[in-house]
């Protein structure tokens, strides 16, 4: 027997586990799950979370509808929000 439980940690993205595989699922088909601001920042709350979670393997990334953009928006770097939760207020990089 299969036991999913599904997260809907903001509205642009979706989160179903099912044995240990966590499935993250880009929402904004309108605009081929294209990242923006609040994309960005919530696939970064869900790493976050997905950290704590017992018993978790894989994590498949993937978007609704029928294209994933893997454009990176340069616009979206410049963004004094995205640059403060990747660099810190100290500027450097809190990548691991």
């Amino acid at each position: 027997m299969t036991s999913a439980t599904t997260v809907a940690p903001s509205d642009r993205i979706t989160v179903t586990i099912t044995e240990g595989v966590a499935d993250v699922r880009l929402v904004r088909v309108d605009k081929m799950n294209a990242l923006d601001a609040p994309m960005f920042n919530a696939l970064v709350d869900t790493a976050e979370r997905l950290r704590t979670e017992n018993g978790l393997r894989a994590v498949a990334l993937s978007g609704e509808g029928r294209a994933i953009c893997a454009i990176w928006p340069n616009a979206l770097m410049a963004s004094p929000i995205i640059r403060s939760r990747r660099y810190g207020a100290g500027g450097s990089c809190r990548c691991r």
